[in-house]
């Protein structure tokens, strides 16, 4: 065998280590680079989200509520109250036999605050589509959460058109009046 000198087998001791070092090393360097990189675009993509959220909520200080959209009333059991007189008076004008009805809350939150009437009844599926339609045209706006339609058993004739069993809940937005 060859003897090498301790000073050769120390460097290549020293290589070696290196070597061995730098194999397995050097992937997670590179690694934690381009985690550093991918960092650094997030923490400017929140910067940025930041900067837009400060801007739109300063922007949103001289903007009220659309006047139009509300339904006028000193609380909300007197807004529901107005809103289910003006859904049972469509009902009867659309034809509807109206079974139960009251005030309900809406499951949503919003900024806002709302009023929500369900209604039950029956009807033929051409009228309850149109008080639908005269529901979401109403002034202040209402607009449908819930819609369930059964056939119903007893047959109809053919010129009523087909009868329905319904269940709707309609909301609207209300606040104070002024």
């Amino acid at each position: 065998m060859i003897a090498l000198k301790p000073m050769a087998v120390a460097t290549l001791f020293a290589a070696a280590t290196i070597a061995v070092f730098y194999a397995l090393f050097l992937p997670v360097n590179q690694f934690q680079a381009e985690l550093a990189t991918k960092i650094a675009s997030v923490s400017k993509d929140v910067e940025d989200l930041e900067t837009r959220v400060r801007s739109l909520k300063a922007s949103e200080d001289g903007v009220a509520f659309p006047p139009e959209l509300l339904w006028h009333a000193a609380s909300r059991s007197e807004a529901s109250l107005a809103l289910q007189d003006s859904l049972l008076q469509l009902a009867k004008s659309h034809q509807l036999s109206i079974l139960t009805f009251g005030a309900t809350e809406l499951s949503k939150k919003t900024e806002q605050s709302t009023a929500a009437v369900t209604l039950e009844g029956e009807s033929t599926l051409e009228n309850f589509y149109q008080f639908l339609n005269a529901v979401e045209n109403l002034t202040p706006r209402a607009a449908p959460a819930l819609v369930r339609l059964r056939p119903r058993s007893i047959a109809t004739s053919e010129n009523e058109g087909t009868g329905v069993y319904f269940q709707t809940t309609i909301w609207a937005f209300w606040g104070d009046e002024k």
